[in-house]
């Protein structure tokens, strides 16, 4: 096994690997109220949209911004959701792992419950988030290359 750094997948298909696998913790993370937002915002047309990539930006940012300050990264988004994943020994990244989901739900905790009131000029919105956590190996693949 080999160490993990961000590099690791790019510099092994450079060299001819098109799959691999490292021990990690990963998050999954989901947002619910995303679906009546943004069905809402949508009937607004251009004005609904500035306001839906505003509110992307406050919900997601946040979150992005602990992942990687616990030296994960995001390897796709999902809907409105996301993966996240902390390459290395399960001790250290479980905890890491850890940190992050606490962070992340206290970002959304109100005096109401476990979710977030967002106040927007075309209504209230409420958005939660849950989060699943696993440990163990992560198996890596390139789907199509052309490489040779």
């Amino acid at each position: 096994m080999h160490s993990f750094n961000d590099t690791t997948i790019p510099e092994s298909y450079v060299d001819g690997g098109l799959n691999g696998r490292f021990s990690a913790s990963v998050l999954f993370i989901d947002i619910s109220g995303f679906t009546p937002l943004t069905e809402t915002l949508f009937q607004y047309h251009h004005q609904g949209a500035e306001v839906l990539s505003a509110l992307l930006g406050d919900v997601f940012g946040e979150m992005v911004c602990q992942v990687y300050a616990r030296q994960g990264f995001i390897p796709m988004f999902a809907g409105d959701g996301f993966f996240a994943v902390f390459p290395g020994p399960a001790a250290e990244t479980a905890e890491h792992a850890w940190q992050t989901a606490v962070s992340i739900q206290k970002h959304f905790r109100s005096a109401r419950g476990p979710f977030s009131i967002y106040v927007t000029p075309y209504g209230n919105f409420e958005i939660g988030v849950k989060i699943g956590i696993a440990v163990g190996e992560v198996d890596w693949g390139i789907l199509y290359s052309d490489h040779q």
